[in-house]
């Protein structure tokens, strides 16, 4: 369009010069002609007068005829007239001052033999012409006549032969120009389909936006038109479609495959990290029991007694659950959901984790209520209460006490809360506390991957809780986690028995 556009333009200019040269010399030509009439009829004034008052035919002939001369050119229609001698000596003129505005090329060239003109153009389309020419009688000069053309009135309809020759040239430039262009455009209409949607394909492919390509890849409706026709562009828009179809299919099949890659991932990456958790807790209750029992030396009974029941349960649990990971670590079926009794689940997580908190010098406050059930996994659940627990022992103010909190609430939910002291967590730390690998502040133990937070929001969601954590800086943190209850709280409590 910019390529036909300026080749039109260019072809206008060209035009016009030519069309208003072409107009301008039409113009002078006829003013010489004008002027040679002129300058005969002056030539036969002068000869007729110098005839009648038998004058010589010589410059002293021409001074005295002269006025007589310039009567007859002023009956003639010839108002403005200076007669000069061959020197270029004015004899007489039909005004005063007339010829005293510089304008003397012509009058130079006359001087050496030549009749010429001066063309003089004014304020609103003014034209005047000086034409100078010798008289010449029978093969002499006997002297000049300058005269002072006024063809203001030609010119302006000279001006107007050319404005209008221009106004039809641009509005026939223009139509053409308009015709072109929508020839053009309908028989490229499907090549600039192409490339605006070629264009959009290649960008929306290279930014990678899966979301939108489904819909930048289905065949517009122009170029299924398009591909009906029956040349060359019809053909190109027919394959582009078939290309597009592919590469739409081709790309959906990426999508599943990545998909199913980050699915694959995502269920890796939950195994391993909760498995790490499972293996861990277990191991920390037997770890804390048996030193425990390695400074007492067996001399209190009682703790002896309440260490190996738990190393015991503990191994138990552990072994199962190794074999579980072993031999059925593809399983992809969850354990069914039953009804259990939270508050002991909590008491034993308590219970579990009091040798870890005394290495610390830390003390758990309970305040749980008696038979709070809900329905649910009493492993996920157990897992839950023991992650609250280990988190505010290893980032809790040492030798501090940690509140752990469980009761109904009127909503049909319960809220279990664990609060330690400490440094706690600005807004930001907040805001990141549950995502994986996250850490608000250094763990008391090394090795610890600031998983189980996100393990505890993880066990919420899948038993349709929320967890929420409110800190005030250099005071204390609170964990809350809230549940649905069971409605049967003693059939809970009798199946967890």
């Amino acid at each position: 369009t910019v390529g036909l556009i300026l080749l039109f333009a260019a072809a206008l200019v060209l035009t016009n010069v030519v069309v208003s040269g072409q107009i301008e010399r039409q113009c002078q030509e006829q003013i010489q002609g004008d002027l040679r009439d002129l300058k005969s009829t002056a030539e036969i004034y002068t000869r007729q007068l110098l005839v009648t008052n038998r004058l010589n035919n010589e410059e002293e002939g021409f001074r005295e005829a002269a006025e007589e001369v310039l009567d007859q050119l002023i009956s003639s229609g010839q108002e403005r007239v200076a007669a000069y001698t061959p020197a270029g000596e004015l004899i007489t003129s039909t005004q005063s001052g007339l010829f005293e505005d510089g304008y003397d090329e012509d009058y130079r060239i006359a001087l050496g033999g030549q009749s010429a003109f001066t063309l003089i153009h004014g304020r609103g389309s003014t034209l005047t012409v000086r034409f100078s020419c010798p008289m010449v009688i029978e093969g002499k000069t006997v002297g000049m006549l300058r005269f002072d053309q006024d063809y203001s009135q030609w010119w302006r309809q000279w001006e107007g032969i050319s404005r209008l020759v221009l106004l039809v040239t641009l509005i026939v430039f223009a139509l053409t120009l308009l015709i072109m262009l929508g020839i053009a455009r309908a028989l490229l209409r499907p090549v600039l389909l192409l490339s605006r949607h070629s264009t959009r394909v290649s960008r929306e492919i290279e930014q990678g936006d899966w979301s939108a390509q489904a819909e930048v890849l289905a065949p517009p409706r122009n170029l299924q038109a398009a591909a009906g026709r029956r040349d060359e562009l019809g053909q190109l828009a027919d394959n582009y479609l078939r290309m597009l179809e592919a590469l739409r299919r081709q790309l959906e099949r990426i999508g599943e495959d990545r998909d199913r890659i980050r699915d694959l991932y995502r269920e890796k990456q939950d195994f391993f990290n909760n498995a790490t958790h499972e293996l861990k807790t277990p191991l920390t209750t037997i770890s804390g029991y048996a030193e425990l029992i390695g400074k007492n030396g067996g001399r209190d009974p009682e703790l002896l007694q309440k260490g190996a029941r738990h190393i015991e349960e503990e191994s138990r649990r552990l072994h199962a659950l190794v074999v579980n990971l072993l031999e059925m670590s593809d399983r992809t079926e969850k354990e069914a959901p039953k009804s259990c009794d939270f508050s002991a689940l909590v008491r034993s997580a308590a219970e579990g984790m009091e040798p870890k908190a005394r290495r610390y010098g830390c003390r758990f406050e309970l305040r749980i209520e008696d038979n709070v059930c809900l329905t649910g996994r009493p492993d996920r659940l157990r897992e839950l209460a023991v992650n609250l627990l280990d988190n505010a022992i290893k980032y809790g103010e040492p030798s501090g006490a940690i509140g752990v909190q469980l009761n109904r609430e009127p909503d049909g939910f319960l809220c279990f809360a664990v609060t330690n002291g400490g440094p706690g967590m600005t807004e930001q730390q907040l805001e990141q506390v549950f995502s994986p690998f996250y850490r608000a502040a250094s763990s008391r133990e090394r090795g610890s991957a600031g998983l189980g937070l996100s393990i505890c929001r993880k066990i919420t969601e899948e038993h349709g809780g929320t967890i929420t954590a409110q800190s005030v800086p250099g005071v204390s943190t609170v964990f809350t986690v809230r549940l649905p209850l069971t409605d049967n709280g003693m059939e809970g409590k009798e199946e967890h028995r």
